[in-house]
């Protein structure tokens, strides 16, 4: 009796324990699955969220992608740009070295020392940056050495002649003149013009000592003949016949003159045509030829004649 109501009570007490554990069990499934639920609504909150951000980062990508395809397109338009430009400014560069490659061998009587000086600066400054540019500078310097000497033979010919003076610019031609005949141009550093206007200025030279001695003459037997003139016109007020007989006197000692002078200059070989090409000689020539009244002759002419004849020509 006592056995079957303790095995009674056991059974009863199990049985509550197990309804109290399927309550505690169902209590605590519901928990969850409010759990859950939030849980549930805190991941599409934050998906949501998620895509809200994707969306704006792809409008944010779309937007740099955009801005990195202009860039691009501008750097690719700049590159195009710098080569458009790096092949204008080389053919500039090219047009500019062949300009003045151009200048320099151009005649000396037509080149400026401003500028050479110029053009060699120009060089100078692209030497260490441009392989054409050492060339440059090297025919700018010679250019300059050869001007400055064809300036100075040319001015000696516009002053009184100086046999020693002359003689020594011609003696600097002569290494100058083998340099010519041999073609050895890239030497010389000056083109054929140049060196042919050069060797003319050596001509000039050339025909100054034989110049002077010629006019001295001519002036001497015009001076005679004016002395004569001056005995078979003395009640005359004017001198016609001076200036004809001068005139003649002049022409027929050309002629006679031109039996030993060279004609390399004048095809004519009027004598006359030699002394108009040195500046000094053709001054007073002139002046002493276009005397108005050679019986009487002014001032300006009188120094004329006298400058002639106290040069010393050794001939």
């Amino acid at each position: 009796m006592n056995r079957l109501f303790i095995s009674i009570l056991l059974l009863g007490i199990t049985c509550s324990v197990a309804a109290q554990t399927d309550d505690n069990t169902e209590k605590e499934r519901k928990p969850k699955k409010e759990d859950a639920k939030k849980a549930l609504k805190e991941l599409q909150k934050q998906y949501d969220l998620l895509q809200k951000q994707h969306r704006q980062l792809q409008g944010e990508y779309e937007a740099l992608r955009q801005q990195d395809s202009i860039r691009q397109a501008d750097m690719l338009a700049n590159e195009e740009a710098r080569r458009q430009q790096g092949a204008y400014f080389e053919l500039c560069r090219q047009n500019l070295y062949h300009e003045y490659m151009t200048y320099l061998d151009m005649p000396f009587s037509v080149v400026s020392l401003d500028k050479i000086a110029d053009i060699n600066a120009f060089a100078a400054g692209y030497a260490d940056t441009d392989t054409d540019a050492p060339a440059l500078q090297a025919r700018a310097e010679a250019c300059l050495r050869h001007k400055l000497q064809f300036d100075h033979m040319t001015a000696l010919l516009t002053q009184p002649f100086d046999a020693s003076v002359i003689q020594a610019a011609r003696d600097s031609l002569l290494v100058l003149r083998k340099l010519a005949k041999k073609d050895k141009w890239d030497e010389l550093a000056m083109s054929r013009t140049q060196w042919a206007e050069t060797d003319t200025i050596d001509v000039f030279f050339s025909r100054y000592k034989p110049g002077v001695k010629w006019l001295q003459d001519v002036m001497k037997r015009c001076s005679d003949q004016y002395a004569r003139d001056g005995l078979n016109a003395t009640n005359r007020t004017d001198v016609v016949l001076s200036v004809d007989t001068r005139q003649k006197i002049i022409s027929e000692e050309d002629t006679r003159q031109m039996s030993y002078v060279s004609r390399r200059i004048s095809p004519q070989g009027n004598v006359a045509d030699y002394i108009l090409l040195i500046p000094w000689l053709r001054q007073r020539y002139e002046t002493f030829v276009s005397e108005p009244n050679p019986l009487k002759p002014s001032e300006a002419t009188r120094r004329a004649i006298r400058e002639i004849q106290e040069i010393s020509t050794g001939l």
